[in-house]
C-alpha cells in the first residue's frame, strides 16, 4: 500500500482538487493522509467534507502552525503504507502517476526510491520541470549537485524503510527541504526515473507580489544550501564536481529569481 501525505495550510480554494487526483488515480491501493497546519481558514472543514466521500481519507490536524516538513512527518507516523508519496495541496497528479512509478519499483527491487518529471503553470509561464541524468560518468549522488535537483517532491515515491532511515524531512534547510531530503535518501538506496510528465504544478496563483517575494527567499534558501554542498569536507567530490555545483547553484538562484518576477 502507498501512503499517500497530503499537508496543507489555508488552501481552502486548492484542497479539493489535490484530493480528487488522488482519489481518482489508477493504482487504488492507497490511503490519503491530510494534514492541517493549523489554517486559519475554511481548509479543514472542506477537508472534513470530501473525507466523508471516501474511506481511504484520513484527516488529521496540528495544534499551531508548524510547516510543511513537520507536518508531512507528522503524517508519515500516522500512515501504514510499505511505500510513501507526497503531494502539495495546491498541486494536482494525473490519474496514472502513482501506477507507472510503483510499476518501476516492483520491476527493479534494488531500488526503493523513484521520481518522475511534473508540467508546470503558472500565470506567466508553462514548462517541464525536469532533470535528465545524462552525466553517466558521476555518482548518483553527485549527478544530483551537479542537476541542481531531481524533481519536485510531489514526483517522488520511496520506501517506508528508507524514509526511516533518513529520519524524515528536516525544516532546517528552509525551502531546500526538498534537496536535503533527495541527497540523504540517495545515501542509502539508488533511484529510478520516469521521464514523462505525471503531475502538474500550479505557481502564482495568488499574485505577483506575494509570489515574488515568496520566490526570491526560497531561491536564496536553495542557494546557500547547494553551493555549501560543494565545501563539505565529509563528501568525497572532485574538484571538477565541486566546481559545477557552484555553477549550478548560481544559474538555478538566477533563474528561479529571473521566473519569480517575470
Amino acid at each position: 500500500m502507498i501512503s499517500v501525505i497530503i499537508p496543507y495550510f489555508n488552501r481552502e480554494s486548492t484542497i479539493v482538487r489535490a484530493v480528487n487526483s488522488v482519489i481518482n488515480q489508477s493504482y487504488k491501493d492507497i490511503e490519503i493522509i491530510l494534514v492541517d497546519d493549523a489554517s486559519t481558514d475554511k481548509s479543514l472543514s472542506v477537508v472534513r467534507k470530501i473525507s466523508k466521500t471516501d474511506k481511504r481519507i484520513l484527516s488529521l490536524s496540528l495544534q499551531k502552525n508548524s510547516g510543511v516538513s513537520e507536518a508531512r512527518n507528522y503524517g508519515v507516523s500516522k500512515s501504514k503504507g510499505e511505500y510513501l508519496a507526497f503531494l502539495d495541496s495546491d498541486d494536482y497528479w494525473y490519474k496514472d502517476h502513482l501506477r507507472l512509478l510503483m510499476n518501476l519499483l516492483t520491476n527493479y527491487r534494488n531500488c526503493d526510491f523513484v521520481y518522475s518529471v511534473g508540467n508546470l503553470q503558472s500565470n506567466n509561464l508553462k514548462g517541464v520541470l525536469s532533470k535528465r541524468f545524462s552525466l553517466t560518468n558521476y555518482h548518483p549522488r553527485e549527478r544530483f549537485y551537479i542537476n541542481g535537483y531531481l524533481s519536485h517532491s510531489i514526483g517522488f515515491i520511496v520506501s517506508r524503510v528508507i524514509f526511516d532511515k533518513v529520519g524524515g524531512w528536516t525544516k532546517s534547510s528552509g525551502c531546500a527541504d526538498d534537496d536535503a531530503f533527495t541527497i540523504n535518501v540517495l545515501k542509502y538506496t539508488k533511484c529510478i526515473y520516469f521521464p514523462f510528465p505525471t503531475f502538474r504544478i500550479y505557481s502564482n496563483q495568488h499574485g505577483a507580489t506575494q509570489i515574488t517575494s515568496k520566490k526570491f527567499s526560497c531561491a536564496l534558501d536553495t542557494f546557500k544550501f547547494h553551493s555549501s554542498l560543494a565545501f563539505r569536507s565529509q563528501e568525497k567530490l572532485q574538484y571538477r564536481v565541486r566546481l559545477m555545483i557552484i555553477i549550478s547553484s548560481v544559474k538555478r538562484f538566477l533563474k528561479t529569481v529571473i521566473y519569480a518576477i517575470l
